[in-house]
């Protein structure tokens, strides 16, 4: 079976992830990349990727043109976009929920966490000291990949589960605010999305010269303007699989949307 593709044009000209998915479905299926709801207008039963950090207007207007049942694909939903999915009996999958692919997401992000880190700092991974804010799913993809290039590593969490799991498996770990010889470190790597996890008085510990890498969502899990005081080099990871491997990323959400379709 062949399927009609429509995903909007304009995430293509900054989503490199988007672009090579839009080349892969392109290989077996028809793939419609729209400026504006008025083009999907006669193209029979459509199936809707939408980016996954669209504005909510914007994907609300381009779903109220599709017919009612289409399959629809895309991240979390906002208000107006949940409005016309119920109001149209839209079949809608949220690919950030599905394990899977999280699983996937998580192993290209620790990738693109390694690289960053090799480029950031003068030290070989394989004397450096690294803490781990954070057990999840990049969390353990990390302090694996970590661990195998023979850095030291040590993860802080709040999450008793994943403290018990990370003991469990050899690894140092201890609460997610025990910040004692926090000046040990040559980097420290965010995955928990929480305000100012990495508040003034983390920052206060650290050496100088330590490299702080932001992989959580949200914009403001470190204190940034105090880590500039203090001139110590950081950075927000964001959308590290479109950056660093978008055609592994790409790959990721076709897989999540040929296993909800087949």
């Amino acid at each position: 079976m062949n399927y009609n593709f429509i995903t909007p044009n304009y995430d293509l000209k900054c989503d490199k992830r988007a672009k090579e998915l839009v080349s892969m479905l392109s290989q077996r299926d028809t793939v419609h990349t729209v400026n504006s709801p008025d083009e999907i207008c006669g193209i029979e039963a459509p199936v809707v990727i939408l980016p996954f950090f669209i504005e909510d207007d914007r994907a609300a207007s381009l779903l109220e043109e599709i017919p009612e049942g289409s399959s629809v694909f895309g991240g979390h939903e906002g208000q107006a976009t949940r409005e016309v999915i119920n109001k149209k009996g839209l079949v809608y999958t949220n690919i950030l929920n599905e394990e899977q692919f999280c699983r996937e997401n998580a192993l290209i992000t620790a990738e693109g966490a390694m690289s960053l880190i090799i480029t950031a700092t003068d030290t070989t991974l394989y004397s450096m000291r690294v803490a781990v804010l954070g057990y999840g799913r990049i969390g353990q993809r990390l302090t694996r990949m970590l661990l195998a290039m023979g850095a030291t590593v040590k993860v802080f969490t709040s999450s008793e589960e994943e403290l018990n799991l990370a003991r469990t498996r050899g690894i140092s770990a201890c609460h997610l605010w025990q910040r004692e010889k926090m000046d040990i470190f040559h980097a420290v790597v965010n995955t928990v999305p929480l305000r100012h996890v990495i508040d003034a008085e983390t920052l206060e510990k650290l050496s100088p010269s330590v490299y702080i890498l932001d992989l959580a969502s949200g914009e403001n899990n470190v204190n940034w303007s105090r880590m500039h005081a203090l001139s110590i080099k950081g950075e927000r990871g964001s959308s590290l699989p479109q950056r660093i491997s978008p055609k592994s990323a790409a790959s990721a959400v076709k897989n999540a949307i040929f296993r909800h379709l087949n």
